[in-house]
This record gives structure tokens, sequence and C-alpha cells, in this order.
């Protein structure tokens, strides 16, 4: 009998231990599940009014729709985009509420050149790329009190061009097209916070030039407040053919890699991309939300009125984009710190 009772006590012990040492693991919840009535922060490296932060309104309402949670928009234009980005990167424990609008070069060019002048240290390969929004060529462009072509250009004591930062989109492909171009005239003025900013600079004639997609500037062009100078692509702009590319210029052979690399760079567009931490299921189901969206002919055709496009590359596809550009030697490295960063800096 008391053999019996101590039986039935160590039962008892063992079975309260174990309810509380190891309680059940709930099942993982169904993305769906999780996003429905959920703050999703969809953050942008640049000021209101850009295109960054057009595209990024045009989705975030249709994302918050299809996923049934509220997905607001932030600016972060600090450093030309590098904050917003080295933010998305070091961002823990979001689970997928958190997702960013990528800068297209970025990435890349921070992880390839080491960081220089930032505190910011992130893979390319572990954030978890969402979709492409769009990739369009980059336009510079110019004030028509002063320049009617890129001749006016070369012939000008100076060729003033604003940009967000030395590290950044614009600032890169400033640098580089001012290499490639070999415009000894060319300077560089840095600490606007976006593109709306460097537009009005032009306009109003603190500066001479800027950049940005054709997308962005095609209004600017139609009411005359700017000119188009050349657009860094090979191929002409359709909705501009009259617009000479880079390599219709006269390239400087020594420059040339760097144009080849800022191209391939760019193929990224504007991307859409969450923390290295986010679940993969929740990762896939953003991925297969944001493919329906950039397929929708209802958004197609908002996109459309405001004279814009999608050209949608999926998020598991992007990582082979950026391979291209990765690989780059200690000079390598030296000489394009030195482009970006030093030569044609004011």
């Amino acid at each position: 009998m008391a053999k019996n009772k101590i039986t039935v006590l160590a039962l008892l012990i063992l079975f309260v231990l174990s309810f509380f040492q190891a309680p059940a693991t709930p099942a993982a919840e169904d993305p769906a599940a999780f996003y429905k009535g959920k703050t999703v922060m969809l953050t942008v490296g640049s000021s209101p009014g850009g295109g960054y932060d057009t595209w990024a309104r045009l989705v975030a309402p249709a994302l918050g729709k299809l996923i049934g949670a509220t997905v607001v928009v932030k600016n972060m234009p600090e450093a030309g985009g590098v904050v917003a980005l080295d933010d998305i990167y070091h961002t823990r424990n979001a689970r997928g509420l958190k997702i960013h609008l990528a800068r297209d070069i970025l990435p890349p060019l921070l992880e390839a050149t080491d960081f220089p002048g930032t505190s910011a240290r992130w893979e390319v390969q572990k954030l978890q790329w969402l979709a492409r929004l769009s990739t369009d060529p980059a336009t510079f462009a110019g004030s028509p009190k002063k320049f009617k072509s890129f001749e006016d250009v070369r012939k000008a004591k100076q060729f003033l061009c604003g940009v967000d930062a030395a590290m950044s989109v614009s600032g890169t492909r400033t640098a580089i097209a001012l290499e490639a171009l070999g415009l000894e005239n060319g300077k560089i003025v840095a600490g606007y916070p976006g593109g709306s900013e460097r537009r009005l600079a032009v306009i109003q004639g603190e500066l001479n030039g800027t950049s940005g997609s054709y997308d962005s500037l095609e209004k600017y062009f139609a009411s005359g407040d700017l000119v188009p100078l050349w657009v860094m692509s090979k191929e002409k702009i359709k909705e501009n053919p009259k617009v000479p590319t880079v390599f219709e210029l006269g390239i400087k052979p020594e420059a040339r890699k760097w144009l080849d690399w800022q191209l391939n760079v760019e193929e990224t567009g504007r991307t859409l991309v969450a923390p290295p931490d986010t679940p993969q299921d929740r990762v896939k189901y953003l991925r297969d939300a944001l493919g329906k969206i950039l397929n929708d002919p209802r958004f197609l055709k908002e996109v459309a009125i405001r004279k814009y496009s999608v050209q949608y590359l999926p998020g598991d596809q992007i990582q082979g984009v950026f391979k291209k550009v990765m690989n780059l030697s200690k000079k390598e490295k030296g000489d394009l710190i030195y482009i970006l960063k030093t030569k044609y800096m004011k």
C-alpha cells in the first residue's frame, strides 16, 4: 500500500515538473492572420515629394488593403538614405512589421567600398529582398537659362551639380558621370535632403544641374523649368529619344568600367526590403502580395496616371543582380572612393 502511494506521488511530481518545465510550443501563426489588423511601417530614405516617396505612397495603401493591415510611410532622408538603410538592417524583432524602400545603389555601394564615412555595416545578401518596383535610367537635367545641350555643359566654366550625399544614389551617379565624360569643370555640392530640393535649387539658379529618374523629371521638362542633358543608359529614353545617352557623348576609356559598374547597380532600382531576421513565411507572404499588386491592372493604371511605370522583379531574383557588383579589389575600392568622395566634391 505504501509502495503504491509512493508511486502515485512520484508520478504526480513528474507531471507537475513537466507542466512547468516543458510548456507546449504554439503553432506558427499563419502570415495572413498575423498581418490582419496590424500596422506596418514603410520607411523611405528621402524627403516627401520625390520619386521614392511617391512610390512608397502608391504601394502603401495597396499593400495594406491586400494583407489587411495599415501601412504607414515614414521619411528618413538623413545622410542621403544611409540612415534609413542602416535602420532597416539593424532593426530587430520587427517580425515583418517594418519594411524599407531601398535606394538602389546604396546597399552594394556601401558594402563594396567598406562603408567609408559611415558607421553602418551590413551584408547585402542578409537583407530580405521583397520586390523591385521600378527601374529607369537616371537623367541629368539643367536650367534652360544656362544650357540647351550637353555641349553647353562642356563649354561652361563650371557645372555645379547637387546631390544628397557623396555616398548616395545621386552622389554616386553624378561623380561617375563626371568621371566617365571627363568633365573637369564638374563640381558636386552635397547636403540636399532629396530630389525635390535639388530640382528647386537648379530652377532658382543655386545649382547648374541635378539628376533623377526621367519619371520624376518629366513634368519639369514639360513645363520648361528644366532641360534634359543626357541619360545614364545604353539605350534612348522612349519618352524622349532626342536626349543623348552618356555613351554618345564620348566616354574616357579608363572610366568605362565604373560606368558599367554604376549601370549594373542601378538595375536593382527601387526595391522593397525587410530586416534580416524577418521570418521566412512572412517574407514569402509579402513577396507574393507585392507580386500580385505589381501585376494588378488597377494598380498599373494608378501608376500610369502619375506617368510612372512598373518594372517588377521578384525578390528572390534580386540577390543575383547584386552579385555582379560586389567583387572589387582593394585598389579598385580605393579608386572608387577617391572618385566618389574627393575628386569632384566642392
